[in-house]
């Protein structure tokens, strides 16, 4: 087969010289492999009127002309070319039915192409992960690649990170993700709503969380389970990123300073009074006029899941109003944040809140900005 495809190749390539050489002098082009720098001097030439000319190339003896049974060769050639099957394409997933997909659509829906599972349970695939996983999902470490290598912990990776990262657990731009977390409180799920903003911002269009994590797919024994390590077909993943959902810090400062949005701080009671910090943050207490809504707030620590309806929206009806404000999020490393994110943005209907993901660590980093206990 190679020897064949060679041979045609082959075939084929003398076609184009000889047409090259009856059709004369070619016209000049923009060539892609060549630098910035000699297609702006092309540009230049044809704005001018004019090419400079090409240096002189050496005289050859002209070649004889191609014979009937050859040429008669070359043009079957091109044309068993021209048959050749495209490389197939990475199928596009399924349309999600929202930001919270339930154990029984994605045991419905396990084997539609397009469509990823990413397991972030554990430090390891060894661990968690290789006892017991959805069929065909891959395991990712939510402590590595998903937030950036800082001393601020809740740094967001750039483009390049965010582009190897989804590439290499095979996310393409077309793909469907769906993130598994254990489902075991508050804390863990925040990872899981941390893992699903990144790929919000990254570029995804269809992402989801399971809904009750691996403790809802296990609860019903119809539902399979694989063990050992998942291999992995990479994909390829080109970013674009969605500024709109993150706020960085300088983007804070000046919101802080012109007053124009409401900061709410996504940790318990006792991080917002000042009682207690992580290590990564220089000082204690909160950003001076922040509210504070526990993330934990909207978790159903008895379901192991987010609360429902009429119980979620209430966890924030005394406190915002105003579905269209300018809202900034915020908390230790941009985890506990991301659930408040997570529901008011994609459950609530919150337009205009963004995660403030280096937060107190990257607030407290310059010691002129102030902060309240």
């Amino acid at each position: 087969m190679i020897a064949n495809f060679r041979k045609l190749r082959h075939n084929f390539a003398a076609v184009a010289t000889k047409c090259a050489a009856d059709a004369g002098p070619a016209a000049p082009h923009l060539d892609l492999a060549q630098g910035p720098a000699d297609n702006a001097m092309l540009r230049s030439g044809l704005r001018g009127g004019g090419i400079r000319p090409a240096p002189a190339q050496t005289q050859h003896q002209p070649e004889a002309p191609m014979d009937r049974r050859s040429f008669l060769a070359a043009t079957a050639a091109l044309a068993a070319l021209s048959a050749l099957p495209a490389a197939p394409a990475r199928a596009a997933g399924p349309a999600l039915p929202g930001p919270l997909v339930s154990a029984e659509w994605l045991r419905a829906n396990l084997d539609t192409p397009g469509l990823v599972i990413v397991d972030i349970r554990g430090a390891s695939p060894d661990d968690l992960f290789a006892a017991g996983h959805v069929p065909g999902a891959v395991w990712s470490e939510y402590a590595g690649g998903w937030r950036g290598d800082s001393l601020i912990p809740g740094t967001v990776p750039d483009a390049d990170a965010l582009a190897a990262l989804l590439s290499a657990l095979g996310i393409g731009n077309d793909s469907s993700v769906v993130v598994v977390p254990a489902g075991t409180g508050a804390t863990e799920f925040g990872g899981a709503a941390r893992v699903y903003w990144t790929l919000k911002y990254a570029g995804v269009a269809e992402a989801a969380i399971l809904d009750g994590g691996w403790n809802a797919w296990t609860a019903d024994t119809a539902n399979p389970v694989a063990t050992g390590v998942a291999e992995v077909q990479a994909a390829s993943f080109t970013p674009t990123l969605d500024p709109s959902i993150l706020a960085t810090t300088p983007q804070v400062s000046e919101l802080f300073a012109a007053g124009s949005a409401t900061f709410l701080d996504a940790r318990a009671h006792d991080r917002y009074m000042g009682e207690a910090k992580s290590a990564a943050s220089k000082r204690a207490g909160h950003i001076p006029g922040a509210l504070n809504l526990d993330n934990a707030e909207f978790y159903d620590p008895e379901a192991n899941r987010l609360k429902r309806g009429a119980a979620l929206e209430s966890v924030v009806a005394d406190t915002l109003s105003d579905r269209d404000a300018q809202i900034v999020t915020y908390c230790e490393a941009g985890h506990w944040s991301a659930t408040n994110w997570f529901v008011m943005h994609e459950l609530l209907g919150y337009t205009n809140i963004a995660l403030y993901a280096e937060s107190m660590p990257g607030w407290t980093a310059d010691d002129a900005r102030p902060v309240e206990q």
